[in-house]
């Protein structure tokens, strides 16, 4: 029988996976620590079966959110995002209509606002929420097994709300790790229970700095994104192999663009179809990778797949060409498919930091042939908080027409040194003097 400690971490989505289980970041952990996962059992249908597996699983189906913790969550949100005056929430409010309650409730926290401190307010609210409204769903599990701490790392999900309500009933320790740079000004508003945070950057440091009254520098650890740690290091693969493996025929130059949700932006086809259209192949050879999102699937954009120019990757390809390599996992797939790529394309995506990384140039689409009321047009989502630190940098292209468009491009392809020197810049701010061995980084902390 083991004498290790155990730790419960909570896996509410395939993001969970990809950053704590692809990236072998557990393996390493439970060399310390038996690991037992709380999953949420939909993702028993997903393709990472077989990696969950080689833990221990506790699989729980989903239920509803409590009402209270929905209403508490809400007002901290409000007392957070409007006493801070974040972007982003004021871009949805101007774009997004609102219920008439949340508009009447928006008028009152802004006038308590002005006569009383958002930090302070969000405290108080946040030990009501704690004391009064207990969830018990997980308490027999902390009972039993008295870990050593738990992990959650989204915090909008009834799974990880109700582990860190178990927790705190039980004294166990509670950690949270970031699972994505934009959480904490667009999703994720973090309660005062965590002893440690562990983040992608300086950047988000200082954000949890200005946003939260109860945190100090010391409970926050900048690690970096395991799921990057690749990215800084170079393709053991040939670009002309790589692309064999694709099945595509080709040997010029590739453009890599990283879809946007077909949500948030419902002409991408359109625009790409237009670009090659208007595209002088005889002087630049051409071919695009049009990587779509994974909350879409490659039907959506059937009118570009018999384009010869172009060719369709989902978020399964990478299994694919495991015919020629068995190692092959999608977060390596991703790296080469940027690293063999001369430009990568997107709208306001976290891939840009991984193309920084590679230095490889950026350009970022901010127009759309059809713009759908209710929606926030493309050129607003550079606005937002967390992408401010990017066009701020200057260390991409941002695009609003098909000439900028097409200019940019062959800017780019005629000078490979093209903002170089920004996206170097850009990397020393934004990840500071940490280890870029991102996955070793996190690893140490969670055995610590």
């Amino acid at each position: 029988m083991s004498e290790k400690r155990k730790i419960f971490i909570a896996i509410a989505t395939k993001w969970s996976i990809r950053n704590l289980i692809v990236t072998k970041v557990l393996d390493q952990v439970a060399h310390k620590y038996d690991i037992v996962l709380f999953v949420n059992s939909t993702l028993l249908e997903s393709e990472y079966v077989p990696l969950l597996k080689r833990f221990e699983c506790i699989f729980v189906d989903p239920y509803p959110e409590k009402l209270s913790n929905r209403i508490f969550r809400q007002l901290k949100k409000a007392f957070i995002y409007k006493g801070a005056n974040i972007h982003t929430e004021r871009i949805w409010k101007k774009y997004v209509s609102r219920p008439i309650y949340q508009k009447i409730g928006d008028y009152f926290i802004s006038v308590l606002l002005y006569f009383i401190n958002f930090k302070w307010l969000f405290n108080q609210v946040d030990k009501l929420e704690w004391n009064f409204f207990k969830d018990q769903r997980f308490n027999s599990y902390f009972n039993q097994y008295s870990p050593k701490y738990l992990m959650v790392s989204l915090l909008n999900t009834p799974l990880d709300e109700s582990l860190i309500g178990s927790a705190v009933e039980t004294n166990t320790e509670i950690r949270y790790l970031l699972m994505s740079w934009d959480h904490l000004t667009t999703k994720v508003v973090l309660n005062n229970n965590f002893s440690l945070i562990y983040l992608w950057s300086k950047i988000n440091q200082n954000e949890v700095l200005d946003l939260y009254q109860y945190y100090k520098k010391e409970n926050l650890r900048v690690v970096g994104p395991p799921q990057f740690t690749i990215y800084n290091s170079p393709s053991s693969i040939k670009k002309q192999t790589f692309i064999e493996y694709l099945d595509i025929s080709f040997s010029g130059n590739l453009f890599y663009y990283s879809a946007a949700p077909v949500v948030r932006h419902s002409s991408q086809d359109d625009i790409i179809l237009e670009l090659l259209h208007n595209w002088k192949f005889d002087k630049y050879p051409i071919h695009v990778l049009f990587k779509v999102h994974p909350l879409d699937t490659v039907e959506t954009f059937k009118k570009l797949s018999n384009h010869p120019n172009i060719t369709l990757i989902d978020n399964l390809t990478h299994n694919k060409i495991k015919n020629f390599i068995p190692t092959y996992d999608e977060i390596l797939f991703n790296r080469d498919l940027l690293f063999h790529s001369n430009i990568n394309i997107n709208i306001y995506s976290s891939v840009t930091l991984e193309a920084f990384l590679l230095n490889k140039p950026v350009i970022h689409i901010a127009y759309q042939k059809n713009w759908a009321k209710n929606t926030i047009p493309c050129n607003e989502y550079y606005n937002f908080s967390h992408f401010e630190v990017i066009t701020k940098s200057e260390a991409s292209s941002i695009v609003h027409s098909l000439d900028q468009f097409i200019y940019c491009l062959e800017m780019c392809l005629n000078n490979q040194n093209y903002n170089r020197k920004k996206r170097l810049q850009f990397n020393n701010h934004f990840w500071g003097d940490i280890s870029n061995d991102y996955t070793k980084n996190l690893i140490n902390e969670m055995i610590s």
